[in-house]
């Protein structure tokens, strides 16, 4: 089920952008605010993984062929271990959730029950948003009914995701309305080098198209799709890791985290010199990004 607030903010942010200029930023975050700018230098330490358990490879959470997940349970504790939905990038049309295997055995050892999953990609006839949203809401809903047999805790559900796939995860993080221990909704998220406002990155000019269903004049759609517009109170805790230099603009990340602030949404902002993207840089954040989930999922 498409997040409440989803619907009509797609009408609100386009008057927005037509009346006052989208992506002018708002006002600094008051100084109560739970929030962290972490530079780089202050990094956690290089954590000590547990061994992980062995796959439960290729299970169905929906009724599509490509909604498929893998699951790498963590060692086996007396209390019910965290979950956390990873999701792959690829600019919406491509990817897989192979290509997070060794981050997730990463995970699992950390003391995460991981959960990588597939997505159908955007194509000409297939939009991406919102069906990959509601299609990573499935995945967290199916995650909890899944719960006992897992030995997780239903109310302890993260999510960390990698460019197109930190936009899907901010999306989810931000979207949606209730408590963050139920039904859809995650109680931490990170993100690295989510695009955030897809209507000022010339880069993501195609595979946006193909994500929002649309060619020409595609300014309200692509504003919809935009995960900082749905920033509010009550929104999931997120760490967001990002370079420099890189393709995703550090202007529209350091905007979000205001609109965080403002909210008084707790969150971490990670930033690295140079320009990698994404996973480029997954190992040098892996410590920060498992500590970040600890604190939030413990």
């Amino acid at each position: 089920m498409i997040g409440s607030r989803r619907c009509g903010t797609v009408l609100l942010a386009a008057m927005f952008w037509l009346a006052a200029g989208f992506g002018t930023a708002r006002d600094s975050a008051p100084a109560s605010a739970r929030s962290t700018v972490r530079p780089a230098s202050a990094e956690p330490s290089v954590f000590q993984p547990q061994p992980a358990r062995p796959i439960l490879g290729d299970l169905k959470y929906g009724r599509h062929a490509d909604q498929r997940a893998d699951v790498y349970r963590p060692r086996w504790t007396a209390r019910s271990s965290a979950a956390l939905v990873v999701v792959h990038g690829g600019g919406w049309r491509s990817g897989n959730k192979e290509s997070w295997r060794d981050l997730s055995m990463q995970l699992a050892a950390a003391g995460f029950l991981v959960v990588a999953i597939d997505y159908r990609e955007a194509t000409a006839t297939y939009p991406g948003f919102p069906n990959q949203v509601e299609e990573l809401e499935q995945a967290v809903t199916w995650i909890r009914g899944n719960a006992r047999a897992w030995h997780v805790d239903p109310a302890r559900v993260g999510a960390l995701g990698s460019s197109s796939g930190a936009n899907l995860v901010a999306m989810l993080a931000f979207d949606g309305a209730g408590p963050l221990t139920s039904g859809a909704r995650i109680k931490a998220a990170v993100i690295w080098s989510a695009p955030l406002d897809l209507t000022v990155q010339p880069w993501l000019s195609g595979p946006a198209d193909f994500y929002v269903g649309c060619h020409t004049a595609c300014t309200a759609k692509l504003v919809a799709a935009s995960p900082m517009n749905y920033v509010s109170k009550g929104d999931t805790p997120i760490a967001m890791f990002n370079s420099a230099d890189e393709a995703v603009p550090l202007a529209q990340v350091r905007q979000t985290a205001e609109r965080l602030g403002a909210d008084r949404v707790p969150y971490r902002l990670t930033v690295y010199p140079g320009s990698a993207h994404g996973t480029s840089y997954a190992q040098r954040a892996m410590p920060a990004t498992i500590a970040f989930l600890t604190s939030q999922l413990s």
